[in-house]
């Protein structure tokens, strides 16, 4: 046991320890069938009931993007907010129909650590941590993921996703990519989309110029 971890395991103890030890230490079906597991931890500012219904709808958004990229939600989506102690609740997504299952009860406070995860099929790994650090900025939640990950913002004409740049999503990147265009999927689909509107606003006012 940790210096750190030093509180009594039990089935009410939420800890990413905890948490593992209940996952088992043998390779799921879920690893058998070539799934992935992506997942980051940190910490929440200012956590109450509105915020855990924030992060419901963090769950929810990540399932339906599962769910359009491999056709059904396979595996499970979760999220643990504990205490240093272990104390806290967990979400649990493993069926849209059925919506996040809520297990424990945490009272209001100011801050609490979180591990946000996901162990699906049929996704790429970097895409399906894109939209996880997509749907917990999205919240609202004031937040802070530990070392490892980047958290950028930028502004939204800011069409190159580079470490050390302003940056509007989070997102992680290998060392060899500072400072380079990011050619995810995701990025690539918000230069075309940011590229139609452009396209769309100038036919636009040239129909104004023309009608004038």
């Amino acid at each position: 046991m940790s210096e750190e971890h030093n509180h009594k395991h039990n089935e009410d103890c939420h800890c990413q320890e905890c948490e593992d030890k209940r996952n088992g230490g043998e390779k799921t079906s879920m690893e058998e069938a070539g799934g992935v597991a992506v997942g980051f931890v940190g910490h929440f500012h200012g956590w109450n009931s509105d915020a855990e219904a924030r992060l419901t709808n963090a769950l929810i958004v990540t399932g339906k993007w599962v769910e359009k990229e491999s056709g059904c939600l396979l595996g499970h989506i979760k999220c643990a907010v504990y205490h240093d102690d272990g104390s806290g609740i967990t979400l649990n997504l493993t069926d849209l129909d059925n919506g996040v299952e809520h297990h424990g009860v945490i009272d209001p406070c100011e801050e609490i650590n979180f591990n946000f995860m996901a162990a699906v099929l049929d996704v790429d790994p970097h895409e399906l941590e894109h939209i996880m650090m997509h749907a917990i900025e999205d919240t609202g939640i004031d937040y802070q993921i530990k070392e490892g990950h980047h958290h950028h913002h930028h502004d939204d004409d800011d069409e190159h996703c580079c470490c050390g740049d302003s940056h509007e999503h989070h997102h992680h990147h290998d060392d060899d990519n500072d400072g380079e265009e990011c050619h995810c999927k995701a990025c690539e689909d918000r230069r075309k989309e940011e590229a139609s509107k452009q396209t769309t606003e100038k036919k636009s006012i040239w129909d104004k110029i023309r009608r004038k």
